[in-house]
């Protein structure tokens, strides 16, 4: 299955993966341990994070894989030919260009994906359908899941800890609340009042988070 909301696994571009933000929320839950009700299905999330999706992501889909896959069994084969697949044989030592055009002709000869009034398969009609044991709650905002880690670091695992002001000035979360040299004492109170409330809001969805990827759920910003 895809790690990426739009793109295949990549080295590098882990923070694309609704799936990575998962994980590291998951680092966050007080008591994970072998003893945790999900360590069966998710295991040791201390693993690097690429380590740690080779061996979890299956429980992210449940039945039958879509779209491509690779078959690397006889029983593998036996499935799903009796569940209609189209079984190929890719020749190696091809070149993609010429596997690309030829895999083309073969879904065409077939009759695969412009049949009319074909129903789209679950994958292609977004998250709200994606057939996993523990699905995606919601569509992800994935700029926002990261704003909300960094916020729930800076606040809890930064000695000495910063105030919520400070912190949202590091991040920049909310630039026209930052003090200037010329705002008086009433602007900056005011000022600081109102990234104050931005920086509480960030935390309290990761709090919320936290709850709730410790009970399988993920992204959902609130409790319960």
């Amino acid at each position: 299955m895809p790690l990426f909301v739009s793109q295949h696994p990549m080295e590098g571009r882990e923070k694309e993966s609704v799936f990575f933000h998962w994980y590291r929320f998951l680092q966050l839950v007080d008591g994970y341990s072998e003893t945790h009700p999900l360590w069966k299905d998710f295991g040791d999330i201390q693993l690097p994070f690429h380590d740690w999706w080779d061996e979890v992501q299956l429980v992210f889909l449940s039945g039958s894989e879509w779209g491509v896959i690779q078959l690397n069994s006889d029983d593998e084969i036996t499935e799903a030919r009796a569940e209609g697949a189209l079984i190929v044989r890719v020749d190696r030592s091809c070149t993609r260009e010429f596997l690309m055009e030829a895999f083309l002709e073969t879904l065409a000869e077939e009759g695969i994906g412009k049949q009319r009034g074909r129903r789209k398969h679950a994958e292609e009609e977004g998250f709200s359908k994606y057939p996993a044991k523990y699905p995606v709650y919601q569509r992800p905002n994935l700029r926002v899941l990261n704003i909300i880690y960094e916020v729930w670091i800076a606040r809890h695992l930064t000695q000495p800890q910063p105030s919520l002001y400070e912190v949202g000035c590091k991040l920049k979360l909310n630039p026209s609340a930052i003090h200037t040299r010329r705002d008086s004492a009433k602007v900056k109170e005011d000022k600081t009042n109102s990234m104050n409330a931005t920086v509480s809001r960030y935390e309290r969805y990761a709090r919320n988070i936290i709850k709730n990827v410790g009970q399988g759920v993920f992204p959902k910003y609130t409790w319960p």
